[in-house]
């Protein structure tokens, strides 16, 4: 009796294989998802009340690295883009 049901639960189990593999759905594969780093440290320059030579200058200063630090983020950004594209394949 036993006998009977685990040949009855293989042949279930061989069925439901047989089954999946002969299926036609198109497999599509996953697209990757792109990690890039991303911050949001390139703001507008804010202008404090500049009343002498010595505030222009640190406003000066200020505003050249906010700059660099922005076109950084850029270049940074822009080369893990370039990275995943030609690893993927979708080079222009």
């Amino acid at each position: 009796m036993s006998y009977k049901i685990i040949k009855v639960g293989v042949i279930a189990l061989c069925l439901m294989m047989l089954v999946g593999c002969s299926s036609n759905v198109e497999i599509v594969p996953i697209q990757a998802k792109i990690l890039c780093p991303t911050t949001n440290h390139c703001q507008a320059v804010t202008l404090k009340d500049i009343k002498t030579n010595r505030d222009l200058a640190l406003a000066l200063d200020h505003a050249l690295n906010q700059t660099d630090l922005c076109v950084t983020e850029l270049q940074a950004l822009t080369q893990c883009i370039d990275t995943f594209n030609q690893i993927q394949g979708n080079s222009p």
